[in-house]
């Protein structure tokens, strides 16, 4: 079951990852933190390198928790994008509720118990 969720996650963290290398600043927008290119083209190598480890790894384990690890940085620097002056806070609140709700996930699915550890 754990290999199973860690496909699904894999694949996702991959398309999160490319969408935060190559288009930063959409990326940025829509999550209401504005121009953070580098930062957000960093995030998105650490989601390329979850996204392969959960692909290609016997043990996914290890890697979901990778995620979760991730979510919490995610989290912490949506907080600190809220006291930005230009932080748009609507957006940054509906993208920590996404980052959140994908918390939760990725806490159930490191959880279940894996048959292939």
């Amino acid at each position: 079951m754990q290999q199973q969720a860690g496909r699904g996650l894999g694949w996702f963290s991959i398309g999160l990852g490319l969408a935060e290398v190559l288009a930063p600043d959409q990326v940025g927008r829509l999550a209401g933190i504005g121009d953070r290119r580098a930062l957000l083209q960093a995030l998105g190598v650490r989601e390329l390198i979850t996204g392969v480890g959960l692909l290609t790894q016997r043990s996914v384990s290890p890697w979901l928790w990778g995620r979760v690890s991730g979510d919490m940085m995610d989290l912490a620097l949506l907080l600190a994008a809220l006291g930005l002056p230009k932080a748009r806070r609507h957006r940054v609140a509906g993208a920590a509720g996404v980052i959140v709700a994908i918390t939760a996930l990725d806490i159930v699915r490191a959880l279940q118990p894996s048959g292939r550890e």
